[in-house]
């Protein structure tokens, strides 16, 4: 059979025809599904501005003017030359309200913004681009005035004036650069002296002083930087400091001792301003750590006497050179001396002393008289409470004004533990101090009523107290104690009678003044128990 050009047009007419027919029929329910959800789709949102301030960025649009109801919008951004594709933001805000603010940007950075509006899971066509560059934060001025000054300790403070310009100040970071670095060697010695260690803010804010406690050398000169801060935005260098140390400590510190109970300190002078001397001393065998017995010569002199020195005893001094005060108002002082040496002339040598406390209210002294360096004409009784050095040690009695080796203080606490020591007088001055003795004040003992009390009469007689009484009680005696007092003065235990007697007893009190008023009471003893105490008596000696 054959086909003209006419008829195959007729059948290639015919196929055409045929097959759309049958591509309706297939995709009638998919068309008739997108006429439907196009109505549920919300229009195009319009009108998108960006604004930045505070670190921030402030977006806000038109919604769109068409198409079904907005639920929410979703917030579309990304970084142009870095991020390709648009990234949710915030993938659906869940209002319709038309603003939005996103705080996640950093500051100096681009960014592009598109919005699309939601109903339900249906986006809207998105809108226009909106760009923005968050701006940097302003940085803080630069600070003034840079100073330093020695902080003692091989410690620097620095000062300065805060920046008068730029943004507000948070905090300073400080830089220094040792000696022999080059200029990229800079450490940090503080990164923000506005926050604690715990990285909180400071309690009333930065200040202007910074003192660096990182161990600097002496005679040495350091260059510091300090930088003003605004939270983490880092404002100019201050123009770079250069200070030197205070030069090394003195030198060849000599000590030497006279026969008139002076020593002689000689040494020789650093260089700089020097405008005085600090002077340390320790006594040895009596103090462990040095002292400062002179806080400023106030003088350049490089020479010192002391005069407080004891004969008979060695002492090791150490001095440090004062200079020139600084724009800090402090001093500025420079590396403590080796030290140095000396004994002083023997005098008297140092007593032995022993201490005892048997009677509540009273310590009671003996010691041996010295050995050496002549013969004394009285003694010097010195005290400390416990708790205290040996520079708090006072003298009890400056002078006993006889030769007698023997002292009862009954100005004590009972149960307080007291530390005593003894120096002979002599025609050449005070000699050593004898080693220190510690005592505890006896306390007074519990009282057991059931003992019961004496009775005891009294009288005197050729210039003593008597005392007499009988014990009606049952219990077993071994003795009786006798308290005495007189005007002015504390009761005390006087005596301590080892006896098993009841009937009859008899004290007979020698160390007594004629014309003077004693009051007495007794408490008996049974073992370890003491009785109440008896009735008072006054006998007046005659």
């Amino acid at each position: 059979m054959l086909l003209t050009r006419g008829g195959y047009s007729m059948i290639f007419s015919a196929i055409l025809a045929a097959s759309v027919a049958l591509a309706l029929v297939m995709f009638a329910p998919s068309l008739a599904g997108a006429q439907s959800g196009d109505t549920d789709r919300p229009g195009r949102v319009t009108g998108l501005t960006a604004s930045a301030s505070n670190g921030e960025v402030a977006l806000s649009w038109t919604a769109p003017a068409d198409g079904a109801t907005v639920t929410g919008y979703r917030i579309l951004r990304r970084i142009p030359g870095s991020e390709p594709k648009l990234s949710p933001v915030e993938d659906d805000t869940g209002s319709d309200a038309t603003s939005y603010t996103d705080s996640e940007v950093e500051r100096g950075t681009e960014y592009v913004y598109r919005v699309e509006a939601l109903n339900g899971a249906v986006a809207g066509q998105m809108s226009m681009p909106a760009k923005i560059r968050v701006p940097r934060p302003p940085k803080p001025g630069r600070i003034t005035n840079l100073a330093a000054a020695w902080y003692g300790d091989k410690t620097v403070q620095l000062k300065w004036d805060a920046p008068v310009d730029g943004a507000e100040v948070t905090g300073y970071r400080v830089l220094r650069r040792a000696p022999g670095l080059g200029q990229q060697e800079f450490t940090v010695q503080n990164s923000d002296t506005g926050k604690t260690l715990a990285g909180e803010p400071l309690p009333g804010g930065p200040t202007t002083v910074y003192t660096d406690v990182k161990r600097t050398r002496y005679g040495t000169r350091y260059i510091y930087l300090v930088y003003a801060l605004s939270g983490e935005v880092v404002g100019k260098a201050s123009e770079p400091l250069r200070y030197t140390t205070p030069p090394m400590a003195v030198e060849a510190l000599a000590a030497r001792a006279g026969s008139d109970g002076t020593v002689t300190l000689t040494w020789g002078a650093p260089s700089g301003s020097v405008t005085g001397y600090r002077i340390f001393r320790r006594v040895i065998g009596e103090e462990t750590q040095v002292s400062v017995l002179v806080a400023d010569t106030n003088s350049g002199a490089a020479s010192y006497n002391d005069k407080t020195v004891e004969l008979g005893h060695e002492y090791v001094y150490r001095v440090q050179p004062i200079y020139m005060v600084s724009v800090i108002d402090v001093k500025e002082f420079g590396e403590i001396s080796r030290p140095a040496g000396v004994k002083t002339p023997p005098s008297l040598s140092e007593p032995t002393l022993a201490a005892s406390s048997v009677f509540y209210g009273t310590v009671n002294l003996t010691w041996n008289a010295p050995v050496e360096g002549g013969a004394p004409t009285s003694y010097r009784i010195w005290r400390r409470a416990p708790g205290l050095g040996e520079r708090q040690l006072k003298a009890l009695v400056s002078d006993t004004g006889n030769t007698g080796t023997t002292y009862s203080d009954e100005n004590v606490q009972q149960g307080i533990e007291y530390v005593y020591r003894v120096q002979a007088l002599g025609d050449e001055g005070a000699g050593a101090k004898s080693r220190p003795v510690r005592v505890t004040a006896a306390r007074e003992p519990a009282v057991t009523e059931e003992l019961g009390r004496v009775e005891p009469e009294g009288y005197s007689f050729s210039g003593k107290s008597i005392i007499t009484w009988d014990y009606n009680q049952d219990f077993e005696v071994s003795g009786y104690r006798i308290l005495r007092s007189r005007s002015g003065s504390n009761e005390r235990l006087l005596d301590l009678m080892e006896t098993s007697s009841k009937k009859d007893v008899t004290f007979t009190d020698h160390g007594v003044s004629v014309g003077v008023e004693y009051t007495y009471r007794v408490q008996v003893v049974s073992g370890d128990r003491v009785g109440p105490k008896s009735e008072a008596i006054t006998i007046t000696v005659e």
